[in-house]
């Protein structure tokens, strides 16, 4: 439960959690974790846990949207339209 509300807090305040910017170049590229950097660098120079932080909210959307999809298709498939159609 914990770490689904540490998701959704970098879900929800990227910007305020986030150091730099996912998009921009911060420092030479592939630099090892330290100070300025938590993660380290890419082959860009953007900073890792920036670019981590940015991509938990297409994560945790992905996954809704597969889990309410899943729970669509088994409640379609056991309603009483579904089964006066299928015969």
């Amino acid at each position: 439960m914990f770490v689904l509300a540490v998701l959704l807090t970098f879900a929800l305040f990227p910007g305020a959690i986030a150091p730099y910017d996912a998009t921009k170049s911060v420092a030479m590229p592939l630099q090892k974790p330290g100070k300025g950097n938590i993660l380290g660098t890419n082959d860009l120079g953007q900073d890792l846990f920036s670019e981590l932080i940015a991509g938990t909210r297409a994560s945790l959307l992905t996954g809704l949207i597969v889990s309410f999809m899943q729970y669509s298709s088994v409640r379609w498939s056991d309603s009483p339209v579904n089964i006066w159609v299928a015969g």
